[in-house]
């Protein structure tokens, strides 16, 4: 008897033959991943090539052999390398995307450039995969970087054209971040700058920092520019004003604006020296209209009148 079956019974061993494609779960569904591929490849929305390590294309799409302006004939015929398509500086790039390959059969996207047949060199985002099987064979996804290279290059000139007109403005501007306090404005924060900003209010090293950490007391002794900052920062609507800033002891002609809620931007020029000039001429006028004697003001290079007092208009 059998150690192995009650009733001295051998123990049959139950096997199971699966159905075609039960073997194996993803089978049924690669006909259809094929099926999506290749419509991806003649849709023509991205650059698809199979290429090998020594640098032949043995297929492409049409987006990829119009990227690079060869045909296909040219394809046909074997006269598509892209090691011969790459710049020497752009080599190490490939390199690297092939020792990623044989390590785990895919590499992380990157950017290079090719070169046209035509000489035109092209930036482009490739991300390789090897193929299954062909130890020494890979598919490639391209795309064209040229839009976007372009883009960069005009943001950048603009940042570039912004950034000069930021430092060498006359005029000082900041960038802050507006604090409150159950919607009273009780602090702000500088964020940028200019090198004017230092010029005419003699205060240095402020990005970063709070006002009243920069300028001790500047809340209770300048009220308005408070109240004024916060409003603007909050409503977004721009003002214009001039201010005696109690804190620097000038007078400043400020232009204000809302860029983001509870931020604001203060564009500003000291004008204490207009002030002063504007408060001697105010004397000089009272002086003139209180005195009993005519005074008269005449411009020498033209004989007229520029002012008269009342008493020189009785006489």
């Amino acid at each position: 008897m059998s150690s192995g079956s009650p009733g001295g019974r051998k123990a049959k061993t139950a096997t199971h033959t699966p159905g075609p494609g039960l073997h194996d779960p993803g089978a049924a569904a690669r006909p259809l991943l094929g099926e999506a591929i290749r419509r991806l490849v003649d849709a023509n929305v991205v650059g698809i090539a199979i290429a090998d390590a020594a640098g032949g294309i043995l297929e492409a799409n049409d987006y990829y052999l119009g990227l690079i302006g060869y045909t296909r004939e040219e394809l046909a015929a074997g006269k598509i390398n892209w090691r011969a398509m790459t710049p020497p500086e752009w080599l190490h790039a490939d390199e690297r995307a092939i020792r990623e390959l044989a390590e785990r059969g895919v590499c992380s996207p990157y950017e290079k450039e090719y070169l046209r047949r035509d000489g035109a060199r092209v930036p482009v985002l490739l991300a390789d995969a090897r193929l299954a099987g062909e130890r020494d064979k890979l598919a490639a996804f391209v795309l064209d970087r040229t839009a976007q290279k372009k883009a960069e290059a005009a943001w950048h000139a603009n940042e570039e054209r912004y950034r000069s007109l930021f430092e060498n403005m006359l005029n000082g501007l900041a960038y802050c971040r507006m604090i409150f306090d159950r919607d009273r404005p009780v602090d702000f924060v500088y964020l940028a700058v200019n090198d004017a900003f230092s010029r005419l209010t003699g205060l240095k090293d402020v990005v970063g920092r709070r006002v009243s950490e920069v300028i001790p007391g500047i809340r209770a002794a300048d009220p308005l520019l408070f109240e004024t900052y916060g409003r603007v920062a909050r409503t977004g609507r721009p003002e214009v004003f001039e201010t005696f800033v109690e804190a620097l002891q000038n007078w400043f002609f400020i232009s204000v604006y809302s860029p983001a809620p509870d931020h604001f931007v203060a564009i500003f020029d000291a004008i204490t020296e207009r002030k002063q000039a504007e408060q001697k001429l105010r004397l000089f006028r009272e002086l003139i209209e209180r005195s009993g004697d005519a005074i008269e003001v005449v411009d020498p290079a033209t004989a007229r009148f520029l002012d008269v007092n009342e008493t020189a208009c009785r006489i």
